[in-house]
């Protein structure tokens, strides 16, 4: 199962069916569907649709480990979305590439580019948003070892948004670590 940021950002029948997909985790299938929308997008000038669904295709390419393409895309989709100050769709892919950049090892660089997302996001009132970044904090926060601001962070992401797609967040990271007694508290 694959959550897409900012997923209900964009419309159309190609784009549900392709959120769709990757939620059931039919990753090569959401990524034909969005090769389609990303053709219409382009077609009609939106940049901020392309922005968003570049991001899309990076997150879904890292799924299947496709890790460099993967990044190429966020990097693509977050200059895009800067460009045209879609702050939200920017942050969230921030969000994604800063897990990235954790998961291979750079918690530093990771780090501060969780707290720029996380002010900016902030400063928005991007409160759904904001919970979806701060799991991914706390997911950064468990790859550098400290349980502590792992904890902290799903509890700020709790606190912070009332969203059900939040609470499913928190429970997917609270049931992979199923050993953790602190961080199953917090769910």
């Amino acid at each position: 199962m694959v959550r897409l940021p900012c997923a209900g950002l964009l419309r159309g029948d190609d784009v549900r069916q392709a959120v769709r997909a990757a939620e059931q985790g039919r990753v090569r299938a959401a990524l034909e569907l969005l090769d389609r929308v990303l053709v219409d997008a382009r077609a009609e000038s939106d940049l901020v649709a392309v922005g968003t669904v570049l991001g899309w295709i990076g997150v879904l390419l890292d799924q299947v480990g496709r890790r460099a393409e993967a990044r190429v895309r966020l990097q693509a989709a977050i200059s895009l979305l800067r460009s045209k100050d879609a702050r939200k769709p920017e942050q969230a892919f921030v969000g994604v590439l800063a897990e990235m950049r954790a998961e291979d090892g750079d918690i530093d660089a990771a780090r501060r580019a969780l707290e720029v997302a996380e002010g900016r996001l902030r400063e928005l009132g991007a409160w759904t948003e904001l919970g979806s970044l701060l799991v991914r904090r706390a997911l950064v926060e468990i790859l550098a070892g400290d349980l502590v601001m792992a904890v902290a962070a799903l509890e700020d992401a709790r606190d912070t948004c009332a969203s059900e797609q939040v609470y499913d967040e928190i429970d997917r990271v609270v049931a992979s670590l199923h050993v953790n007694q602190e961080l199953a508290e917090v769910a």
